[in-house]
């Protein structure tokens, strides 16, 4: 009966009903500055920013990164959960490092938030599977 039936189609929706949780978790690693794990700039960027009045906070200039954050967008393909933003493109710098920049990724998601994201993702699908499968008995282990 399970042969066939867990498709990329259904798992793209599924993986569309949990986007709240997705971008909220996104969102709360942004604004906490990757949970505390991103390093602290350089006293040097610090009297910069200042000078030019921005704020000290990492990744916040004129704010558009932070706006973008906000709606990301969230697809799946080829097994994975892609979370991307399209503007602005210096995202991606900062997401890996480069040589004169440390990593401080703007979009992430910690283990215990993709562990809960895989948790509702399963009872997605599970509750999609008993729609149709109204006599099926369902257990979600993990």
């Amino acid at each position: 009966m399970l042969k066939g039936w867990f498709t990329k189609r259904r798992i793209a929706q599924a993986v569309k009903k949990t986007e709240p949780m997705i971008i909220a978790a996104v969102r709360v690693n942004f604004d906490t500055q990757g949970q505390h794990t991103w390093p602290p700039l350089k006293p040097r960027t610090i009297a910069e920013k200042k000078r030019l009045g921005y704020p000290s906070t990492p990744l916040v200039r004129t704010g558009t990164l932070r706006k973008q954050i906000r709606h990301p967008k969230i697809t799946y393909k080829n097994d994975n959960i892609d979370v991307t933003i399209a503007q602005p493109e210096y995202w991606r710098y900062h997401q890996t490092g480069t040589a004169r920049m440390p990593k401080r990724p703007p979009i992430m998601i910690t283990d215990r938030q993709a562990k809960r994201i895989g948790e509702q993702l399963a009872k997605q699908l599970g509750a999609m599977f008993k729609q149709r499968h109204p006599k099926a008995k369902i257990r979600i282990t993990g």
